[in-house]
């Protein structure tokens, strides 16, 4: 399967600060929903519940979002996290948008998205391969500065 090139700009660390250092401890992925805004979209960070929960435990959760000059940030998360209303659905969702003259990402719109209607008609089951895009060894950008916004 073809993935863009730039896939893994959609993709940002979580982190929280713990015993006077930057933990990284799951990684989150920008989503666009098509709106009549200006930049066409509404934008979202997507996650699993269970970061945002074991974050909490430990103290307030960032986003490391690269800087378009090199550098990092963690952004602190100051907004309340939508969960499912479905125990069993292990997403966590907020309203997201980053600078972006200053920040280094890609959003990810809804239409390259699995549908129900996709999945049938491409044939899609169990079993089947998966693609998944993340951040798994290497932590882009030279420096972690925390953004100075303050919640």
């Amino acid at each position: 399967m073809w993935l863009p090139p730039d896939m893994t700009d959609c993709v940002v660390f979580l982190s929280v600060q713990h015993e006077g250092r930057w933990r990284y401890g799951g990684t989150a992925f920008f989503l666009g929903v098509p709106s009549e805004t200006e930049n066409g979209h509404y934008s979202y960070l997507v996650t699993a519940k269970h970061n945002v929960t074991k974050a909490g435990r430990l103290s307030q959760l960032h986003v490391r979002v690269n800087k378009r000059d090199g550098n990092s940030d963690n952004i602190p998360i100051c907004e309340e996290w939508t969960f499912s209303e479905k125990e069993a659905s292990d997403v966590a969702v907020i309203p997201f948008c980053p600078e972006i003259s200053i920040y280094q990402y890609k959003t990810l719109m809804t239409d390259f998205c699995a549908t129900d209607d996709l999945l049938k008609e491409k044939h899609v089951g169990v079993g089947e391969d998966l693609v998944v895009v993340g951040l798994f060894t290497e932590m882009h950008g030279s420096k972690d500065t925390l953004n100075k916004r303050s919640c």
